[in-house]
């Protein structure tokens, strides 16, 4: 058994492993409830002589999980497995609690891909059709991700979401994880690419509380003249169009499970009944014509009637003079 590495490095070993023709399965814990050593994410990757890097927890948990890994290397086949850990106990006597389930994949190779391995197959998968690009949460790490991006034929552009704003889980994933605000972070990577004269080679789309001051034109013209070449916009029309109750004051963080008590996104016929289609997509229209006019009023005097002022940094400023020198643009004292 070789030593346990970081996890952080699971997926670059799991790929050398693999390059070399060792055969292993990726045990990823997908579920847990109680006091479970290990939390959702956990991963460890096994070998047919044991675990090679990570943990999904130790003890006797571990030990199950790579009993049955071994087998599934033989096998080829992956499947879920759960775990009651009530009465487990420890080397050290400690009793572990709660449950687990954990994902045994005999095919791992697959889950790892490089971002660009990716981005090509599903290139090649839609006939070169479709623009396909990344859509990543900003942190320190948008920058080389951007510059595989730049070296990758295949890549149509690189979407960023910040820390502000967000629904359902991805507002706390960003705030506890990986959070960096959407403006200083799409700023570094467009004079990124000026610095490498590829400004016109990899569009850059931004999203991350456009809208949440009241102005959503303003803070989407904001992120286009710091470098974007688009704005995601979701919360915002979820809100305007269909009453969508998150807020800072009160995020109730249940788009991903369904539960959504407006029904924007549920598919429970109890809930979505209550939203009134054809009153919505009335509401949308409304906000992007209203969207459009004030970017016309904003543009116009720009000599950008016809264009967008992308990059355009001269055409804005702020008033705290450490965000003005981090953006690179004008302080307005």
């Amino acid at each position: 058994m070789g030593a346990v590495t970081p996890i952080k490095n699971i997926y670059r070993n799991t790929l050398e492993n693999i390059n070399s023709g060792v055969k292993v399965a990726l045990a990823t814990i997908i579920r847990a409830r109680g006091s479970t050593p290990q939390k959702p994410g956990s991963s460890a990757l096994f070998g047919e002589s044991g675990l090679i890097s990570g943990t999904v927890g130790g003890g006797l948990l571990e030990a199950e999980v790579q009993h049955i890994a071994e087998g599934v290397i033989i096998s080829g086949v992956s499947d879920h497995y759960f775990f009651n850990l009530d009465t487990e106990q420890g080397d050290d006597g400690a009793i572990c609690g709660g449950e687990a389930v954990v994902l045994i994949d005999a095919n791992p190779e697959s889950s790892v891909r490089t971002v660009e391995q990716m981005i090509q197959s599903l290139s090649m998968a839609w006939g070169f059709r479709v623009p396909v690009y990344p859509k990543i949460s900003g942190s320190t790490s948008a920058k080389s991700v951007l510059n595989n991006l730049v070296r990758n034929p295949y890549a149509a552009a690189l979407m960023i979401d910040g820390v502000d704003g967000g629904t359902g889980a991805a507002y706390n994933v960003s705030m506890d994880a990986t959070g960096h605000p959407i403006a200083s972070n799409l700023r570094e990577c467009y004079l990124d690419l000026v610095a490498q004269g590829k400004q016109n080679e990899i569009p850059l789309f931004a999203a991350g509380g456009v809208g949440k001051n009241g102005n959503v034109t303003q803070n989407g013209m904001a992120l286009i003249m710091l470098g974007a070449s688009g704005v995601h916009i979701g919360k915002y029309i979820m809100q305007s169009a269909a009453g969508c109750l998150g807020s800072e004051q009160n995020r109730c963080n249940v788009c991903n499970i369904g539960l959504c008590p407006k029904g924007i996104t549920s598919q429970n016929i109890k809930l979505y009944r209550r939203l009134d289609p054809d009153q919505v997509a009335e509401r949308v229209a409304d906000t992007f014509m209203a969207i459009s006019t004030e970017m016309k009023k904003i543009m116009a005097p720009l000599g950008r009637s016809q264009s967008l002022p992308i990059g355009m940094s001269d055409a804005i400023g702020i008033d705290d003079a450490a965000a003005a020198e981090r953006l690179q643009i004008k302080y307005i004292c």
